[in-house]
């Protein structure tokens, strides 16, 4: 090949400069076929089986960063920006003052480790505790306004709910949905496809799913709860354990 790069006449530095440029601009490219594919698609549990179906070598935390990295450098230049770097940037819980960083970073025509980054991070999040400690405050206040109001009532602090009862109505809304709706969960148009599904990727899905609507993920939470329901009743249905 004319444009294959000769790799013998390149210094360990260089090999290590490559590679790593190399990975970076593939992790970018996936990351942007994912979010194109994500757009031709209604809801994420048809992009998650699609996605199952074509990625499945893929760990759902690398298919995560990347497409956070696509999505936060789709205008942005990464130049000396490393791989842990953009992806402690581009995730979104730090969504709030990542773009500071940002701008703190390209100022300085360097190589920043990921410990810096974490320093410049901690520069900004005093702002944000301050503003947690003012929400708590409130919350506090409201508590206390409200226990001042109901002073007569009855107080059930500290009394935990009857797990018995718990599993019960948990039991009763299990048996009340149908195989159909469970599948639906799950992106699976019918009990027929459910032949040719294993537990083991049935377990799968419920991972890739289970990572989307996670509140701590900001995701959505009743269809956690749902998500949930529904992958008890499909074990039980297939006597899956």
């Amino acid at each position: 090949m004319d444009n294959e790069i000769n790799l013998k006449e390149k210094t360990l530095d260089e090999l290590s400069f490559l590679g790593n440029q190399i990975n970076k601009q593939s992790k970018l490219m996936l990351g942007a076929i994912l979010l194109e594919a994500r757009e031709r698609f209604s809801d994420n549990i048809s992009f998650g089986s699609w996605r199952y179906e074509n990625f499945s070598y893929l760990e759902i935390r690398t298919i995560q960063n990347c497409m956070n990295l696509a999505r936060f450098f789709k205008n942005k230049p990464m130049n000396n920006i490393g791989l842990s770097v953009g992806y402690k940037l581009s995730s979104p819980q730090n969504k709030d003052y990542s773009e500071k960083v940002y701008n703190d970073i390209i100022k300085e025509d360097r190589k920043f480790s990921l410990k810096e980054v974490n320093e410049i991070f901690k520069k900004y999040e005093p702002i944000n505790k301050s503003k947690k400690e003012q929400k708590t405050e409130i919350n506090k206040s409201n508590k206390s306004n409200k226990s001042n109001k109901s002073s007569k009532r009855v107080s059930l602090e500290g009394i935990k709910p009857n797990e018995k009862i718990r599993k019960e109505v948990r039991k009763k809304i299990i048996s009340s949905i149908t195989i159909t709706d469970a599948l639906l969960a799950f992106g699976i148009n019918g009990p027929g496809n459910m032949i040719t599904i294993n537990m083991k990727e049935l377990k799968s899905f419920y991972k890739c799913l289970s990572i989307m609507y996670h509140p701590d993920k900001l995701g959505d939470e009743e269809k956690m709860k749902l998500l949930n329901i529904a992958y008890e009743k499909l074990k039980k249905e297939y006597n899956y354990e």
